[in-house]
């Protein structure tokens, strides 16, 4: 993982939000069962702000879209309790199809509300800072001045995933001027970059899927950690490495689902074959 990431403020309020279960652990003997309906409603959380994109991108067409995936992403979350409840979960809430006891006695009567909390926080500050853009709107129409702060030929850009548009631009370049690296003046820089941005538009990505991306991972890693206790035992050390394994898979699909792996790239080398 690149080290300049460990500058970006919201990988470190990640790292704190998911430490805050190993203090429950050490300090209040909080279980297995607990720590993993923990990191479910960490799910929930997820596809909240995945609707929140969803407004924001498709706009009109959320209210069909919405719906839809509150549907889909509910039943992939109730499936997913059952699965946790009936593996590990305690007697008196093995034959339980509600989801509503276990989260009032986590939250209401052991203080889980406290790193519930800073989850949908550390999730929350990632999302309104790497993917809440004006640029999002697949119908935004307001041109830009294109001289109005042009980039220089070194400047660095972050880009977002949905607004990566080197993938489509480079064809075209490569079709105008051969392989080899070209100099655009600073205008039209600004120009080209702009009718690239929204060259890609945001509404074509599958808004649908992609928190699945990142849920599946975290999960994956959750459950297989899960299972060693069934080699090991449930002891403090074999909870506390399935956090372990939670946090590094977070970290990986952080570093993915907010577009930071290609972070800081120059420009010149963004339009040279």
């Amino acid at each position: 993982m690149n080290k300049s990431l460990f500058l970006e403020s919201s990988v470190w309020i990640l790292l704190i939000a998911n430490l805050i279960p190993v203090f429950g652990v050490l300090f209040f003997d909080w279980d297995l069962y607990s720590i993993m309906v923990l990191f479910w409603m960490e799910t929930a959380i997820i596809g909240f702000y995945q609707i929140i994109k969803i407004l924001k991108v498709m706009l009109i067409f959320s209210i069909f879209l919405v719906p839809f995936f509150c549907v889909h992403f509910g039943g992939f979350m109730f499936g997913h309790f059952l699965f946790l409840t009936a593996f590990f979960g305690p007697p008196e809430f093995k034959h339980t199809f509600s989801p509503l006891p276990v989260l009032q006695n986590l939250l209401f009567h052991k203080g889980f509300w406290i790193p519930a909390l800073a989850l949908f926080l550390s999730h929350g500050y990632a999302f309104f800072k790497h993917d809440w853009n004006p640029n999002l709107s697949p119908f935004s129409t307001t041109v830009p001045d294109p001289s109005a702060n042009p980039p220089s030929p070194t400047q660095t850009t972050d880009y977002h995933p949905m607004e990566d548009w080197r993938a489509e631009l480079r064809p075209t370049i490569q079709t105008i001027s051969g392989p080899k690296q070209i100099t655009l003046s600073p205008k039209t820089q600004a120009l080209v970059m702009w009718v690239a941005k929204r060259s890609v538009n945001p509404g074509r990505q599958d808004l649908m899927a992609e928190p699945y991306k990142r849920v599946v991972i975290m999960h994956v890693t959750i459950i297989f950690g899960a299972f060693l206790t069934f080699i090991f035992g449930t002891t403090k050390f074999v909870i506390l490495l399935l956090i372990g394994l939670k946090i590094a898979s977070d970290l990986f699909s952080h570093v993915h689902y907010h577009g930071l792996a290609g972070t800081r790239k120059g420009l010149e080398g963004m339009i040279q074959a």
